[in-house]
């Protein structure tokens, strides 16, 4: 087994924290792994094997320069040029394997010999002196696979040892050891500003971690992000990932995080435990429009009014009979036509008669036709909400977003302009009138404010809006309640690890009317993250820093998970794994609520599997940040 790359500063490391990091990998995350913890155990063991195959006589049999050719190189040295040399009688000569000092290969000669092995004139050279040789300007054997004492091994002052080639390409990161110690892994450290140690643990409240990654071992215990090709890459993620110390990746299998767009369903299939990806399967049954309609509409008709927050819509041509049924008999109403699956403001118009609606498929709602006006405008608000879990449903919500505005006075009689009945920034921003912030510091000015500045005005005008913030986190809760059923059905049936690795960032647009009562217009599965103003730099910044931290990337070796899946594949052919049926195994760890967890009064009747759900999202909990938990809630209603 390698020893660990990752280098540590000792005097930053807790008391809870395991001794060596691969106590904190291997021995945690793979308890049952066969892979020996012991460097010292496998290095004896392969001496005792050399030693035996000495003795042998199968050894002793062989002629003695025979013997002692393989003694000396080793099973890579019985290769094609050396072998037809012992059939002519001769005696290879013994190789150089360099190592620090005056007889060490120039630069020079390394490059000649490297000419030398890619013409084919060094196919009999060993593993060891093809290190030495074609390591550029190296004065070093690097350090063998097979002795890991010769590689950097974790030391009290946090420095490499004397093996440290490459350690200008190392990269580093922090992590933040869990609220429960050892029985917990450390999670890495997401900040707006790259700072060091002693910030970061000002910022954190907690002592932290700090991780160097050999680029040696990059490829198997770094962090890396995939962003496909069909991604938008808006800068607030990239940027969050590299102060983070990720390196981005193309290949599935290596990435830690991966943000993108939906996957196909069978590409759920592939993530591992250790991994993160930006959707749920399903989750379009929040972003279209005509989905959105249909889930809420069903909630509608079962509970009554406590589902009155969305507007009376129609889908054509389904609903075409009752709509003109509605238009006969209200004639002054007003509706707004959209398409079922669109964005940024594109095909939508009001309507006032069945003869303007030239769509054949499409959706009608009723018009708000008494907005909250502010200036004589009309607005919205972008609320952003972070889903961690389907099963158990957790919801977050940021103490941010945005308020749009219309660019033009409302005036209902002017149908037909759309900056008038619109608050799309893509719509707007094509506006002569449209006012840009170019001031962050500066939030309540503009075509756009933070929400922040928006709860300021409101107690400027003496408006007690306590009530509308609380029927906002309402709708929310409300609203996934009404797709929850559908969207974890696809989890369960697509996503085969044990920890549910989606997550999902959904923007709400939600409308307020002149009573103060909010109404949601619709749900952004892929919200706008680009930073077209300062203010959006400094909110979806701090939205996507935060949300990676609050999700807890565990850092993991890649070949000992591999090592560990091959072991439990092995258990379950032999019938030695607790079960291997995996929906009988969820139905026995999410038997139970989070509900019915918090109202358990004795610990002792829980589950080890109930434990390991609580302390996930207790730390969980612990890196919120600036976002609120709106469920579960401590109040149970």
């Amino acid at each position: 087994m390698h020893s660990s790359s990752i280098v540590q500063n000792s005097s930053t490391v807790p008391d809870s924290f395991p001794s060596s990091p691969e106590q904190n990998y291997s021995h945690h995350r793979y308890p049952n792994s066969s892979i020996s913890s012991s460097p010292t155990t496998e290095l004896d063991s392969m001496s005792e094997n050399l030693s035996s195959l000495s003795s042998s006589d199968s050894m002793t049999s062989l002629p003695i320069s025979h013997g002692q050719h393989l003694m000396e190189y080793g099973a890579g040295g019985m290769k094609a040029a050396r072998t037809k040399k012992m059939a002519n009688g001769q005696q290879p000569a013994p190789r150089k394997v360099y190592t620090s000092g005056t007889n060490a290969p120039s630069q020079k000669h390394a490059k000649d010999l490297r000419q030398q092995r890619s013409a084919g004139d060094l196919h009999g050279a060993s593993t060891l002196q093809h290190r030495a040789i074609l390591s550029e300007g190296s004065q070093k054997v690097a350090p063998s696979k097979k002795n890991p004492s010769s590689d950097t091994s974790l030391n009290t002052s946090g420095n490499a040892s004397s093996n440290t080639s490459g350690s200008s390409a190392s990269s580093t990161c922090y992590l933040l050891p869990s609220l429960f110690g050892k029985s917990r892994p450390s999670t890495v450290v997401f900040s707006l500003q790259k700072s060091n140690h002693t910030d970061y643990e000002r910022e954190f409240g907690r002592p932290l971690q700090k991780v160097v990654i050999k680029a040696s071992k990059r490829k198997d215990e770094g962090l890396y992000y995939c962003m496909p090709p069909t991604a938008v890459e808006f800068n607030v993620i990239k940027n969050a990932f590299k102060r983070a110390g990720f390196k981005r990746t193309k290949k599935f299998s290596q990435l830690n995080m991966l943000w993108g767009k939906h996957m196909k369903y069978d590409e759920y299939s592939k993530l591992n435990e250790n991994q993160r990806c930006n959707h749920f399967p399903g989750s379009w049954a929040l972003g279209r429009k005509d989905n959105l309609h249909k889930h809420l509409t069903v909630m509608r008709r079962r509970h009554g009014k406590s589902f009155d927050f969305f507007p009376h819509s129609y889908l054509l041509p389904e609903d075409k009979s009752l709509l003109q049924q509605e238009m006969d008999k209200h004639p002054q109403n007003l509706y707004i036509l959209k398409p079922r699956a669109s964005s940024c403001g594109r095909g939508i118009k009001v309507v006032q008669t069945m003869d303007q609606i030239k769509r054949k498929e499409c959706i009608i709602q009723r018009y708000i036709a008494d907005p909250f006006l502010i200036d004589g405008k009309k607005w919205d608000l972008r609320i952003y909400v972070v889903v961690t879990s389907m099963d158990p449903l957790v919801i977050y919500m940021f103490d941010d977003g945005l308020t749009r505005f219309a660019t033009e006075k409302y005036n209902k009689k002017k149908l037909n302009n759309r900056f008038i009945h619109l608050t799309n920034y893509s719509i707007n921003k094509n506006s002569k009138k449209f006012d840009r912030n170019e001031d962050e510091a500066h939030d309540m000015a503009g075509s756009k404010w933070s929400i922040k500045a928006l709860k300021r005005y409101f107690q400027q005008e003496g408006i007690d809006d306590r009530r509308l913030w609380k029927k906002v986190s309402e709708l929310v809760v409300k609203t996934m309640i009404a797709v929850e059923s559908n969207i974890n059905s696809l989890v369960k049936r697509h996503v085969l690890t044990k920890n549910n690795p989606c997550y999902e960032v959904f923007g709400f647009d939600v409308l307020v009317d002149a009573h103060l009562k909010p109404w949601i217009i619709e749900v952004n599965v892929s919200p706008s993250l680009s930073s077209s103003s300062p203010l959006d730099k400094q909110i979806k910044g701090h939205l996507i820093t935060q949300t990676f931290h609050m999700l807890g990337c565990t850092p993991y070796k890649r070949r000992d998970y591999k090592d560990h899946q091959e072991q439990e594949r092995r258990d379950r052919l032999l019938g030695l794994a607790p079960s291997s049926n995996l929906h009988s195994l969820r139905s026995t760890l999410y038997k139970r609520t989070m509900f019915e967890l918090q109202r358990s009064k004795r610990l002792d009747f829980l589950t080890d599997d109930d434990r390991d759900v609580i302390m996930h999202f207790e730390d969980e909990h612990s890196r919120r940040g600036n976002f609120e938990r709106i469920f579960p809630t401590k109040k149970l209603e």
